[in-house]
């Protein structure tokens, strides 16, 4: 029972590790680095979804690392990421159906589908919009795989997203009316 207990804490743990990667990648500034500190938090969210046996999580958290940094690279070098997205939409609908857990699935397929889509936009603003669809999606999986630093996790990046589009968006266009 201890034993039992004391792991379902270090797999929280690992989850509020990922949740407070998730919540400070929205409030920076540049595309390069919300990206940076996203892979990270996929990274360690792919951990905690495999230790709850969340494999459809684990599994597409662990593509979005590697789909992720070729987006950076390419935008980075200001290449064009259409074609990327595509296929990368295809592989992640692939992954979802592979690892397959019922219905629950389709809600981190249709989270990473447009994921893909957003994180290949170098456009920090359009980032954040997909995002508050984006992770709804991710908060109900979360609930349902009880994954409580992922619930934790969603609902604070909502709010931090929120806050950024408040901070950051609202306030580049109100300097903009200015000029």
């Amino acid at each position: 029972m201890v034993d039992f207990f004391t792991n379902d804490i270090v797999i929280q743990i690992i989850g509020f590790i990922g949740m407070f990667l998730s919540i400070i990648s929205f409030q920076s500034k540049s595309y390069q680095k919300i990206i940076w500190i996203r892979v990270a938090s996929e990274f360690v969210f792919a951990v905690q979804y495999f230790l709850l046996g969340a494999y459809t999580g684990m599994a597409t958290n662990l593509t979005s690392c590697v789909t992720n940094s070729i987006y950076r690279e390419r935008i980075k070098r200001g290449k064009k990421t259409l074609g990327f997205q595509i296929a990368f939409g295809i592989l992640f609908a692939v992954i979802g159906i592979l690892s397959w857990h019922g219905p629950v699935s389709l809600l981190v397929i249709a989270a990473k589908i447009l994921s893909t889509v957003a994180n290949g936009n170098s456009n920090p603003k359009t980032l954040r919009i997909f995002n508050l669809i984006i992770n709804p999606l991710w908060l109900i999986y979360d609930i349902i795989v009880f994954s409580l630093a992922g619930i934790f996790s969603d609902a604070f990046t909502i709010i931090s997203i929120i806050i950024a589009m408040v901070r950051l968006d609202k306030k580049r266009k109100d300097e903009i009316e200015l000029q």
